[in-house]
């Protein structure tokens, strides 16, 4: 997937190209499809046309030697119009060229309807962003209270058996908030956190 970005340049606003190599043996056709969308799965996105590059001549030992190499050009135009185009540019074989001509009207987003695509790319990764720093914090917690375990537990013979208990007890319990509140809130997981750091300069150094 690839975005489109550039500047109006006479009657061309954006234009694209990029080389594509390929090691398939004595392959004589590509077909090339374009969608429109902002979505990651191919599916989720409009599908605009297909058009295939045909006639290529590599033989068995030249596309051992000297892989397929395709010229693909994206273009649009200050009309709106999207032009593909690909091109065998192998050194190897004879020049072949094929492109397909997408207007306004075939089968495209509206500018509105591209606007509320980018607006809920935007949400989501904002959402996404989110989830992962929560996912994040709560694992670094329950890192924690293990960890605090095993240093009562290495500490056994500076650390009095009433004080240990209290670490236990509540690395215990926050475990148990955690299996509890699998949604909940950075703030809320860092406030758990910090109580747990407060136990544990209390109990295990209280000097």
């Amino acid at each position: 997937m690839f975005t489109l970005k550039g500047k109006i340049r006479g009657d061309l606003w954006i234009q694209v190209s990029f080389t594509l190599s390929t090691l398939t043996v004595s392959r004589t056709v590509f077909l090339f499809q374009i969608y429109e969308g902002e979505a990651t799965k191919t599916k989720d996105n409009t599908f605009l046309g297909a058009f295939a590059l045909e006639d290529i001549t590599s033989s068995f030992w030249s596309s051992l030697w000297c892989p397929t190499k395709l010229k693909i050009t994206f273009e649009i135009g200050i009309d709106g119009i999207l032009t593909a185009k690909a091109e065998d540019k192998s050194p190897n074989n004879k020049a072949s060229s094929s492109s397909m001509i997408v207007t306004n009207q075939h089968n495209r987003f509206t500018k509105a309807e591209l606007a509320d695509m980018v607006d809920e790319a935007k949400k989501l990764k904002r959402e996404d962003e989110f989830r992962r720093k929560c996912v994040a914090t709560r694992i670094g917690l329950e890192d924690y209270c293990f960890h605090l375990k095993n240093l009562a537990n290495e500490l056994l013979n500076t650390v009095p058996e009433d004080n240990r208990q209290k670490v236990y007890k509540k690395c215990d319990e926050v475990l148990a908030w955690i299996d509890d509140n699998q949604f909940a809130a950075t703030e809320e997981l860092e406030y758990q956190q910090m109580e747990l750091m407060n136990v544990g300069v209390t109990f295990i150094f209280p000097n």
